[in-house]
């Protein structure tokens, strides 16, 4: 499932998250990460409400195009649920003429 996009040219430091409904349906746990990546944030995420993710990018990771986070459930499927994120990042453009 493809939730937000981390902009083109923006150093990202991590993504932190918190679960606001708890998830339902059949999986047992979830990943946070990129495609190519499932769980380059974070793996074996719980689903009770309240739970929180800190997923540090280890170094800061440049993303050269806009990039979808991606949720991928783990021994299940996703029902329901809803997961609050942020995308710590940093961004440059150049200077005003």
């Amino acid at each position: 499932m493809c939730i937000r996009d981390s902009p083109k040219y923006a150093l990202v430091q991590a993504v932190s998250g918190r679960i606001v409904e708890t998830i339902t349906g059949t999986v047992q746990s979830w990943g946070l990460g990129v495609a190519g990546a499932a769980d380059r944030y974070a793996d074996g995420i719980g689903l009770a409400r309240d739970s929180w993710i800190i997923g540090a990018s280890g170094s800061p990771l440049t993303y050269y195009a806009d990039t979808p986070l991606r949720l991928t459930a783990a021994g299940g499927d996703f029902a329901g649920g809803v997961v609050r994120l942020a995308v710590h990042m940093q961004t440059v453009r150049p200077p005003d003429l």
